[in-house]
């Protein structure tokens, strides 16, 4: 009708937006060919919503609308996407947006970021002139600062030239954009990653609300540089888990001796720490680490530097810094990476390929834990290398590798079966000349996935025992006898017919040509599996010993099958081959995939998971080492793998170390990656890290460590010397010039400790029964020996052990406290109590002080009440932020906060959320406002079509925007309509928060401790209104009030913030307490049900559509707050039966028969004679004068 929706496109851009936008540099560079980067069309929503999708329709010109993304599956493998235009655009569209990223060429050209989200201002609350002001001043030469789309907040570019990063999906534009807000923060000293999820979002870029008055997209600074790929973190890639929502802080990996960490156990230190500003001093230290050429990445998330502890000890020395700092790790040239021979083969997407074909690409490979990531692979010229020589069963090998070539092996050494797995926790790291004789050579596989897909299966079948000959056009596979066909079932939607020839069977045909093709390596792993277990159905065998064999007379087609093998994790044996003499000479070829590696849904032919599952014992063959020999010079190759520094060798041959955090005065605390690492003998434990103080003076522990000295067993007694020469260089350390006494020999007990007093040295030689005065001059004869007091010269630092300690027990025992919200409270807030960590790793509430010792005492730690006082100075501080995550920052605790009990549904572009039954539900529980509905002209701006919609909305508010206040929400009518189901559903989508409010709303003591940390308050079946004129004061105080005040039951009142959120539930309509003037309420008669359907089944289905409505609620176009309640009340006719209910016939007779004449008074005697007059005669002897002027 229209064309397509791209050319469309296009063409308005041409004709009506070209020459006439406020900023050429924004719009033409998408509009010279729109189809190449990222877009989404945004529509006007003033039609008829098509049913089941996201779109409308105008009944008169049958036009259809809706939002439009293109490229399709752009969260992944991008394809075209060009739909048929069915619209005006001039009248339809509202914006257009880009994220920037050129999907096409697969690389980003823009990347931008919106400041109205990044400050984190409260809901509906724009950007302060002030701060506006600072970013309209940033000197920052690569960035681009526009006004927004209305003109109040700004939008910020960083644009790039050659050569462009490159991006493959959207969540990779979204993870550059991540990783460089901390360069952003650090050069313009605003932070711009208070708020992260939008970056390298969409940006609009066209919007019918940018108009001349408001400015919008006006030009305030050009960038006059552009980056490159070059200029992004090297750690970009961390950021994708954050960017696809599934962790709030990007994962810190490092690596041990024993291999890669998890990356997860930083998680609960970042929380803890307070962040040190990085000062002149920090960033020297970080200037000199990068030119040392070794791994150096700030990470802002968790406001730490990962490097290499070689590198530490570089620039120590270079810069003499303070204290002493060595390691034991591994001193590799980082600028020579670890190489091998041109011949050795690695795993690529591709299939195994010699290393030195792969010289000067990027290509996929797998690293540590079967990851798979692009590396590029470099040639580092003529090296000397080493044969080194595996062997695995039968099986052998030859790797040349250089000799400081990384390689995991087993810490233990077995013979040469194992029926265990090797534990990679009991792995080390070695160079190819520290190799000895039975290392087991660690291996790393890609997940395997478990279902096979059918439509792999059927290629495999076809391609093992299927025909597609000649001009044919299709293929067709035969199936004789018991065995074949059990595999019909696989075939069950194509056409089949009967073999009645022969043994008889079944041809099915008319099957893909394609399917007798080798299966492409690209393709997903449930297909590649499938195809995997359909050509082993055909040309393989289950031995009675569980031993899995695939025979073919095509060494292609077998070495396809270990290609395929290596990106599923599965392990081969080297294909062997041998000449069978038959009617004709023909060579088959084997190889044994092992049988541990694979599933029971591998297995197609009953016989052959029979066998399978027989051989219970699995063992487990591992490469080994035989020998290790000089084997010349050769030109060598290696990859750059980011982060991990390792990849996989053939057959999963995995090949391949601390993070610091800065403290006051340039200093540094540096823990060495993997809990528990063993050092150098200057580091220290701090809980489970293996730790160290960089550029701080040196401790006196330290320093006696350093010397040699050994803590007596008595720790006042200080450090033991065994030589007089430790005792020496103990002295020298600590800046001491003193000769020691003639008669000081290694028979005797040397000791150094500090005095209590002032933590002066003490030096202390034992003293035997022949020793004179005067061989000991200046030493004091005491029972421990001789003693000398000593200055020295040397700072010593006293506090780190003490620091040390106290950031362990932060992890273990915290004191809790809460803001006051009372004008005549402490600013900072009230303490409430202690939590500790029990031994299931719970924070579990401590009664009372005698408790706290008795917790530390079992920590270990020493120093009761001045750890108690370090955990007071720096207490948590509760926060109730709904559906935040736990640890804001800041030494925040957000710990009985509700959470979102489902993630949202991921949808595709033109995928609609699927959620029937909540749409029936709600549309049956606000069919009363619907009426209503179609007369107010503030619900097209919210999309609200119908009494569902505004209940929709209504829980949007509530889950998106916490802290703002709602309507108070009354539903009545008879038994059994679903009313109470509401509050029930709300419950399958939080953790907690749904309270009910009724004792809260009709204590007579005022008691209300369930509303603390409350979302969703309701009362069910409760006549509050019976409470009287009390309870609607209430209801008015905590319906909009932005605090609320919380009284536990025999605990102290106090003051919270507001989060509560009320719905009301009843029979009868007098159960409502209002009365004329509300601007709170919205009341609705809920009808009966039709067609009841059971509870149970009922709830299982909102359970089962619950991502799919969240979705809905989390997407919703919601505007800003127009007064103090975000969503608007709906007067309806039962809020007015209510309120003429619940007041007297005396309010009724004043609101009806009385007005206002300014300037003029009536008596109240004539108010009196009027009224009685008005009233019935039964109703006459209830009232008096009094009453009425009462």
């Amino acid at each position: 009708m229209y064309g397509k929706t791209i050319s469309g496109f296009k063409a308005f851009y041409e004709n009506a937006i070209k020459g006439t936008h406020p900023n050429p540099w924004l719009i033409d560079l998408w509009g010279e060919d729109p189809s190449r980067f990222e877009t989404q069309i945004l529509c006007h929503s003033n039609g008829t919503p098509v049913e089941g999708t996201k779109r409308f329709q105008d009944n008169d010109t049958s036009e259809i609308w809706g939002p439009v993304r293109w490229p399709l599956n752009a969260y992944s493998d991008p394809e075209p996407y060009d739909p048929p235009l069915t619209y005006w655009i001039e009248k339809r569209v509202k914006g257009i947006g880009t994220t920037w990223w050129d999907w096409q060429n697969k690389h980003t050209v823009r990347l931008g970021f919106d400041i109205d989200s990044l400050i984190g201002h409260a809901p509906g609350v724009g950007v302060d002139d002030s701060t506006i002001r600072r970013f309209d001043t940033i000197n920052i030469p690569y960035i681009t600062i526009l006004r927004s789309t209305r003109g109040l907040g700004r939008h910020i570019y960083i644009e790039f030239g050659e050569p462009f990063p490159v991006t493959m999906n959207h969540h990779e534009h979204a993870a550059i954009a991540r990783s460089l807000l901390p360069r952003l923060s650090r050069e313009s000293g605003i932070d711009f990653a208070a708020e992260k999820d939008v970056c390298g979002g969409i940006m609009w870029i066209y919007h019918v609300n940018t108009t001349a008055e408001n400015r919008g997209y006006e030009m305030i600074k050009k960038a006059t540089q552009v980056l490159t790929a070059d200029d992004v973190p090297a750690n970009w890639r961390d950021h994708l888990p954050v960017v696809q929502g599934s962790r709030s802080k990007v994962l810190v990996r490092g690596y041990t001796p024993e291999g890669e960490t998890a990356g997860d156990e930083l998680d609960e230190m970042s929380k803890s720490k307070i962040k040190v500003p990085l000062d002149d001093v920090h960033n020297r230290i970080l200037d000199a680490l990068e030119d040392t050429g070794y791994t150096v990445m700030w990470v802002d998330d968790h406001h730490l530097c990962q490097t290499h502890t070689r590198a530490l000890a570089e620039v120590h020395e270079r810069l003499s810094l303070r204290g002493f700092f060595d390691t034991t790790a591994p001193g590799d040239d980082p600028g020579k990476p670890n190489c091998l021979s041109g011949d050795t083969m690695v795993i690529t997407r591709e299939g195994c390929k010699p290393i030195e074909d792969l010289e000067g690409k990027n290509v996929e490979i797998i690293t540590s834990r079967g990851a798979w990531v692009t590396a590029p692979f470099k040639s580092y010229g003529e090296q000397d290398v080493f044969a080194v020589t595996l062997q695995r069963g039968n099986d052998t090998r030859v790797i040349k590798a250089t000799a400081d070539h990384r390689w995991f092996v087993s810490r233990t050494k077995t013979g040469p079966k194992r029926k265990t797995k090797v534990n990679f926790g009991d792995r080390k790291e070695v160079l190819t000349c520290d190799l000895e004789l039975d290392h087991i050579l660690i291996q790393t596989k890609p997940q395997l996935v478990v279902i096979p897909s059918v439509v792999g299966i059927q290629h495999g079948l076809v391609w093992g025992d299927g025909t597609a000959g000649g001009c044919r056009t299709t293929a067709s596979l035969s199936l004789f006898g018991d065995k074949d066909l059990q595999l019909l079932k696989y075939f069950s939607e194509h056409p089949q017919r009967k073999i009645t020839c022969s043994v008889g069977g079944v041809e099915i045909w008319n099957l893909p040509k394609h399917f007798k093709s080798l299966v492409p390596l690209t393709y997903d792993k449930p297909y590649l599996y499938g195809w995997l277990a359909g050509y082993f159905a055909a040309d393989g065998h289950v031995s009675s010993q569980g031993c899995c064999i695939i025979r073919s007379s095509s060494r292609e087609s077998i070495q396809h099958v270990k290609d395929v093998c290596h990106i599923l994790g599965i392990e081969t044996s080297q294909i062997t081959e041998r000449v069978c003499n038959g009617y004709k000479t023909s060579v088959i070829y084997t190889t044994v995939l092992k049988a541990a590696d694979l599933t029971s849904e591998f297995f197609l032919i009953d016989s052959h998971k029979d066998n399978w599952e027989k051989c219970n014992t699995r063992q487990h063959h591992y490469w080994r080492v035989k020998s290790v020999e000089p084997a010349g010079r050769e030109k060598v190759y290696c990859c750059e793998v980011p982060e991990t520094h390792c990849f996989c060798l053939e057959d999963f041959i995995l090949i391949g170390n601390c993070f610091m955090r800065p403290r006051l005065n340039g200093g540094w605390d540096v823990y060495r990656f993997g809990q528990g690492t063993s050092e150098h003998g200057l580091w220290d434990r701090v809980g489970e890290w293996t730790h160290i103080a960089y550029n701080v003076d040196p401790s006196f522990d330290k320093l006696m460590q350093l010397a040699g000295g050994t803590m007596h067993i008595k720790p006042e007694l200080g450090y033991v010397f065994s030589t007089k020469e430790q005792f020496k260089n103990a002295l020298e350390l600590l800046g001491v010039k003193l000769e020691l006494p003639a008669r000081t020999s290694d028979d005797r007990s040397l000791l150094i400790r500090r005095r209590v007093e002032d933590g002066k040295p003490i030096i202390c030689i034992e003293k035997k029964r022949d020793d004179k005065p005067m061989d000991f001059e200046g030493f004091v004869k005491t029972p421990q020996g001789w003693q000398k007091i000593i200055d020295p010269t040397v700072k010593i630092e006293d506090n780190n052990y003490m620091e040390e300690m106290l950031s362990e027990m932060d992890n273990q025992l915290r004191a809790l406290k809460q803001r006051n919200f009372n004008d005549n409270a402490s600013r900072g807030g009230s303490f409430i109590g202690w939590v500790f960590k029990d031994a299931t790793g719970a924070w579990v509430e401590i009664p009372g002080g005698e408790n706290v010792s008795n917790v530390l005492k079992r920590a270990g730690f020493a120093e009761l009440d001045f750890m108690k006082g370090d955990a007071l100075y720096n207490s948590w501080l509760l926060v109730n932020e709904p559906f935040k995550p736990e640890f804001p920052g800041g030494r925040k605790w957000n710990r009985d906060a509700p959470q979102l009990r489902y993630a949202p549904a991921k949808l595709g572009i033109d995928e609609s959320p699927r959620h029937e039954w909540w749409d029936k539900y709600l549309n049956h529980l606000g069919s009363d406002l619907d009426e209503y509905i179609k007369t107010l002209d503030w619900t097209d701006d919210w999309n609200i079509r119908n009494g569902g919609d505004y209940l929709k909305v209504w829980l949007a508010c509530m889950i998106r925007y916490p802290f703002d206040k709602l309507p108070y929400l009354f539903m009545w009518g008879s038994q059994e309509t679903g009313k109470s189901m509401f509050y029930e559903s709300v419950q399958l989508l939080m953790t907690k928060g749904v309270v009910s409010a009724d004792k809260a709303l009709t204590s007579e003591g005022g008691y209300n401790g369930e509303l603390l940390n409350c979302v969703l308050a309701y009362i069910d079946e409760t006549n509050v209104a019976a409470a009287g004129r009390e309870v609607y004061s209430r209801l008015k105080a905590w319906t909009t009030g932005l605090t609320i005040t919380i009284h536990p039951k025999y605990q102290q009142v106090f003051e919270a913030v507001n989060t509560c959120h009320f719905v009301q539930l009843a029979n009868e309509l007098e159960a409502l307490p209002v009365f004329r003037g509300d601007k709170r309420i919205t009341a609705l008669q809920v009808p009966p049900v039709v067609d009841p359907i059971p509870k149970d089944v009922f709830m299982r289905h909102l359970e089962e559509e619950a991502p799919h409505f969240l979705y809905t609620l989390l997407n919703w176009d919601i505007p800003d707050a127009r007064s103090r309640l975000r969503l608007p009340i709906i007067e309806t006719d039962s809020k007015t039966s209510a309120i003429e209910l619940n007041e007297s016939v005396l309010h009724n007779f004043i609101a009806e028969r009385c007005y206002e004449i300014p300037g003029t008074r009536m008596k109240l005697d004539d108010l009196y004679n009027l009224f009685i007059d008005n009233l019935s005669e039964n109703e006459k002897p209830q009232w008096n004068k009094r009453l009425v002027k009462k």
